[in-house]
């Protein structure tokens, strides 16, 4: 299982969704990833979607 905590930082938007769509990218199924705390950005719309993909192939996926 890929386990990713970048919680507490001061991520970007651009940031967030790069992070979000690298791991769909990766095709690994099952993770964990928590973007959420400190001043990390929301994700733009299409950092969402990634996030939706993510979570249809077993993630979970936890953002501001």
């Amino acid at each position: 299982m890929t386990y990713l905590d970048c919680s507490q930082n001061l991520l970007t938007q651009p940031a967030v969704d790069y992070i979000l769509l690298s791991l769909y990218e990766l095709g690994k199924n099952a993770g964990y990833c928590d973007l959420t705390g400190g001043t990390n950005a929301s994700p733009s719309a299409a950092g969402l979607i990634s996030k939706g993909l993510l979570e249809l192939d077993g993630w979970s996926v936890y953002v501001n």
